[in-house]
């Protein structure tokens, strides 16, 4: 169906309602065929099997009778015994590295208490719905409006008003969308539920549009934040849908290639460069610092820390930035 309204979609017919209604044919098509390849997972505990469900039986039947201790013993002894034949099986089995790690994590205890309720301004929230808004409003609408500046109207020639400086490749080819789409770790999905994994086992090669460029919001604890009543200790991370994620990461290649080969940043800054990350940066820390050392000099690093940058993003002033930088207006739309 989506390649049909595919070829009826030639300039200068070509509208951005017509792309996103194809988007729109493409994600339902990609889902529909999910729910047909992939099974259904079944509920319930892998490791119960007909003996577990004998015993059960007849723990049921003697504890109606009066005493039913003998049975319950049994029932333990067949569910132990049980979970340790699927539990070796596992084990034996384990051939790839997401099965071992899966079974590393087997020592972990899992923690059967609740989040505590968020305390901001004073007050309590308790309930999930609560916890969410105000999280939102905690983390992420600290800046309003009010504080941005207008959104230009970015014509097709950016040249024509801006000066550009710096230029990315527009043309896509095939090669460069399998390599960002499916050449990936499988990481969650968006609302979609389209996963890396899938797309890898069948590929297709989508327009990206509105469907695919929307993102939910979820909040995770962070690793050192014990009092986790406090919003501050939670932090928000954004999932895309994977085939708006492959996009996002052909666009970021560019750019940060183009960004050291036509030298628009700093020749020593580090992160979301190819080359040049912060594995890279503490190498080179290592070395100044042992080359202190070996010298007998004393060697001082300043940090600095950017507080709430996920959610302090402003588009018209990201715009704007970017337009005084020189790119070109096709990557700024």
């Amino acid at each position: 169906m989506a390649a049909g309204v595919l070829e009826t979609l030639t300039p200068p017919h070509l509208f951005p309602e017509d792309l996103d209604d194809l988007a729109n044919l493409i994600t339902n098509a990609i889902q529909c065929n999910m729910l047909r390849l992939i099974p259904q997972r079944k509920l319930g505990t892998r490791w119960w099997n007909n003996d577990c469900a004998k015993k059960a039986a007849e723990y049921r039947l003697a504890r109606r009778s009066g005493d039913a201790s003998m049975e319950k013993q049994a029932l333990g002894l067949a569910t132990r015994e049980a979970k340790k034949v699927i539990w070796q099986s596992k084990v034996q089995n384990a051939s790839n590295p997401s099965q071992i790690f899966k079974i590393m994590r087997w020592h972990k205890t899992r923690d059967n208490f609740s989040n505590p309720p968020i305390k901001h301004a004073d007050r309590s929230y308790s309930k999930s719905l609560e916890k969410a808004k105000i999280l939102r409003h905690a983390l992420l609408e600290r800046r309003t409006s009010s504080e941005d500046v207008p959104e230009r109207l970015i014509p097709g020639n950016l040249a024509s008003t801006i000066e550009v400086k710096y230029e990315v490749k527009h043309e896509v080819n095939e090669e460069e969308v399998h390599q960002c789409l499916l050449h990936t770790s499988n990481t969650s999905p968006d609302a979609d539920g389209i996963t890396y994994t899938y797309s890898r086992d069948v590929y297709m090669l989508a327009i990206i549009q509105k469907n695919f460029r929307s993102a939910e919001v979820i909040f995770i604890q962070k690793p050192v934040k014990r009092d986790l009543t406090s919003p501050w200790s939670w932090r928000p991370i954004s999932l895309l849908p994977c085939l708006g994620k492959g996009l996002e990461r052909l666009v970021a290649q560019r750019v940060s290639s183009a960004a050291i080969t036509q030298k628009s940043l700093h020749p020593q800054q580090f992160g979301a460069l190819r080359k040049r990350s912060a594995i890279d940066l503490i190498g080179c820390l290592i070395y100044d610092v042992e080359k202190a050392r070996a010298r007998k000099h004393v060697a001082s690093l300043p940090t600095m820390d950017i507080k709430g940058a996920f959610g302090t993003v402003l588009p018209g002033r990201l715009q704007n930035r970017l337009c005084e930088q020189g790119w070109q207006g096709w990557l700024i739309r």
